[in-house]
């Protein structure tokens, strides 16, 4: 829904500069021109913008669907793998941060987390839409019961250096561990 506000608010912005720069044409000129004329054009090239920007959301949206749908096929065609072998190249104590967000990632896929695998490809995941989604679903999970400042800047998941949900997973427990360092210093400063 607050995609299509999109067009509205581009129909409105684009009718106030076309129709503005009709007003100003019409001081400056001898007057030819009737006002009528001028609120025709810019409800023209208004409803022009924005009809423009609502088809391509429309085709944003039914692309990333499609792209959703594929990671999903992507997914579920793997065996299952449990939690046990999941969890294996973890330490004891970074196994609650994975189990977390291989729950999250399937909540996000709307798949079993079984279908969460640690050497599958992010290769699919790349798209803009699912890179910050799946970003920001790392670092919530990461940081979350932390008692990170308000307003501050997190940097977010190096896809440069994340091949597949394991390499995904130890950004999150680097983000973790590096915050948990940073606050523990903070504390000891004060």
């Amino acid at each position: 829904m607050a995609r299509f506000g999109c067009s509205t608010i581009v129909f409105v912005v684009t009718f106030v500069i076309s129709f503005s720069f009709f007003l100003i044409e019409k001081l400056f000129s001898n007057g030819n021109g009737k006002l009528i004329d001028g609120f025709g054009i810019s409800i023209f090239l208004s409803a022009t913008a924005a009809f423009i920007i609502f088809i391509l959301t429309l085709k944003d949206r039914v692309q990333n669907n499609h792209l959703l749908k594929k990671i999903r096929k992507s997914l579920k065609q793997l065996e299952p793998q449990s939690q046990e072998d999941f969890l294996a190249p973890f330490s004891q104590e970074d196994r609650a941060l994975a189990i977390k967000i291989r729950k999250s990632l399937a909540d996000f896929f709307e798949i079993a987390p079984e279908s969460i695998h640690l050497s599958q490809s992010i290769k699919l995941f790349h798209s803009s839409m699912f890179e910050c989604a799946i970003s920001e679903l790392v670092l919530v999970c990461s940081l979350e019961g932390m008692a990170v400042p308000e307003n501050t800047m997190v940097a977010g998941v190096d896809y440069n250096q994340v091949d597949n949900i394991k390499d995904l997973i130890t950004q999150g427990i680097h983000i973790r561990k590096s915050w948990k360092e940073k606050l523990q210093q903070d504390e000891d400063n004060v």
